[in-house]
C-alpha cells in the first residue's frame, strides 16, 4: 500500500480517461451477455461465441503493439473461430428441428 498519494493518482482525470475505453468494452460485453441470456440463448452458446473476440484481439495486438504470431498461433485462432461458428450454427439447426421447422 502506497498511502493516500496513490489513491489521489488513481483518480486523476487523465488516468481515468486512459482506462475508459477498456472499461466501456467490458460494460458492453457484460450487457450483451445479459441480453443474450434474456433472449434464451444457452450458456454454452454464449461462452462459445464469446471466444470469437480472440482473433480480433490478436489482429489488434499485431496492429497496435507490432506483436508477431507464428503459423501455429494463426491456425489455432482460425480453428477456434471456425469451431465456435459451426457450434452455434449446428445448435440453432437442432433447435429449429426440435421446433418442427425443417430447412
Amino acid at each position: 500500500f502506497e498511502g493516500c498519494g496513490s489513491l489521489k493518482r488513481a483518480f486523476r482525470p487523465r488516468e481515468i480517461l486512459i482506462c475508459l475505453p477498456v472499461s466501456a468494452g467490458f460494460a458492453i460485453a457484460a450487457s450483451c451477455t445479459a441480453h443474450a441470456y434474456s433472449l434464451g440463448v444457452g450458456p454454452a452458446t454464449v461462452v462459445c461465441l464469446g471466444y470469437l473476440y480472440m482473433p480480433l484481439s490478436a489482429f489488434l495486438s499485431r496492429w497496435i503493439f507490432r506483436r508477431a504470431y507464428g503459423w501455429l498461433d494463426i491456425q489455432a485462432l482460425a480453428m477456434l473461430s471456425l469451431v465456435a461458428v459451426v457450434f452455434a450454427e449446428l445448435r440453432s439447426r437442432v433447435l429449429e428441428m426440435g421446433a418442427g421447422r425443417n430447412g
